[in-house]
């Protein structure tokens, strides 16, 4: 059974981006609750990673899932908040970071096509720049005005990480042996 929950809380976690987005986007009034549940998605982001290495039941289906998921909710975010806050200064990073998402996906596809080591493994930088990226994404969904400048001075730094990551990621790949045509 324990095997099965950290799994189960990614999976809850990708299904809870639509409701997230809802109440965000919603003719309501906003509230906290877009806030609330951005930070039950984020307790649950920590909580699987932390079972699964707890009960040492990490899994193929996890690892992928897990930095799906994140991109997932950070794009989805991200789209949203182009169109809310309708400025260069936030869509020119948007895309940055959004490139930078599709990138990582698509090297990760070509790395498990071929039979070369997985080069692209989570490494410190990632970590700091999805902390930094998850903080900022957060502050903007306060419902006033004091969260913007945390949320855009974090949303700098986490561009800034998101391509100093990218950069040492596509290093990493060029500098990887290559697999032998047969």
């Amino acid at each position: 059974m324990n095997r099965q929950i950290p799994n189960a809380l990614t999976v809850l976690r990708v299904l809870s981006i639509p409701v997230l987005l809802w109440s965000y986007l919603a003719p309501l009034e906003k509230g906290w609750l877009p806030v609330l549940l951005f930070l039950a998605i984020g307790l649950t982001d920590w909580l699987d990673g932390f079972l699964a290495r707890r009960w040492q039941v990490e899994s193929k289906f996890g690892a992928f899932l897990d930095p799906a998921a994140d991109k997932l909710l950070v794009v989805s975010i991200l789209v949203v908040l182009v169109g809310e806050q309708n400025s260069l200064y936030f869509t020119i990073p948007a895309l940055l970071v959004i490139f930078r998402e599709l990138l990582m996906s698509m090297m990760r596809e070509f790395i498990a096509k071929t039979n070369m080591p997985d080069v692209l493994a989570v490494d410190k930088w990632g970590k700091y720049k999805t902390t930094s990226q998850m903080l900022s994404l957060g502050f903007f969904l306060v419902p006033s005005a004091w969260g913007q400048y945390p949320a855009y001075v974090l949303f700098y730094l986490s561009t800034a990480l998101t391509c100093m990551s990218l950069c040492r990621y596509v290093l990493k790949l060029v500098e990887a042996p290559k697999p032998k045509l047969a």
